[in-house]
């Protein structure tokens, strides 16, 4: 799958780093974000598959660097516009 980086955030303890970057098939508006260790190591994605970040100039380490502070909702709502979710064509909750 090709993910194009917007932008990392470094933490103010200088030992992780946010990855956010989007899909070409995500919303304009909608982005992913990823943890990872100061040698590029993945440690946790941030953000499930339904899970999209909005306003990404937000973003926000706390300033001992044990969480992070962002704004998400659910993929495919366009904030814009107010529209309803996409159906995925899951059929509902499991």
């Amino acid at each position: 799958t090709q993910e194009l980086l917007d932008k990392t955030i470094l933490s103010p303890d200088g030992k992780r780093i946010l990855a956010v970057y989007h899909k070409p098939t995500d919303l304009q508006s909608e982005f992913r974000l990823d943890m990872y260790s100061q040698d590029g190591k993945l440690l946790r994605k941030i953000t499930a598959e339904t899970m999209a970040v909005h306003f990404p100039d937000t973003i926000l380490w706390s300033p001992d660097s044990s969480t992070v502070a962002f704004v998400a909702m659910v993929r495919g709502v366009n904030v814009e516009s107010g529209d309803a979710p996409i159906d995925s064509g899951t059929g509902g909750a499991r």
